[in-house]
């Protein structure tokens, strides 16, 4: 018999939960107030706005978009990997605090 912890299954439905928002602000872009906020302290640290995407099915990219709004350009791979991983951070944390 395996033996679940409430703290095992708390983190199971954070990371399904985070999961689902990252996949929804890839397609769609952030919609729900938390989904926004989010991804706002993102722009925040970046320092600019950005849009994020899916990238040829698997994976996200991102591009960041001028103080205008006219001009977009492609943020490099590694840039991009490391501002997903921090947003998925700040998923993560919104879903936990939520979960109190």
């Amino acid at each position: 018999m395996v033996t679940i912890t409430a703290g095992s299954k708390r983190d199971a439905v954070i990371e399904k939960v985070s999961a689902d928002m990252l996949e929804r602000i890839g397609q769609n872009g952030p919609q729900s107030q938390d989904e926004k906020n989010a991804f706002q302290k993102l722009q925040d640290e970046y320092g600019q706005r950005l849009i994020m995407s899916k990238k040829n099915g698997t994976g996200y990219e991102f591009k960041a978009i001028d103080e205008t709004g006219s001009a977009v350009s492609q943020i490099p791979m590694a840039t991009s990997d490391a501002l997903l991983e921090k947003l998925q951070a700040h998923i993560r944390t919104t879903v936990s605090q939520n979960m109190i």
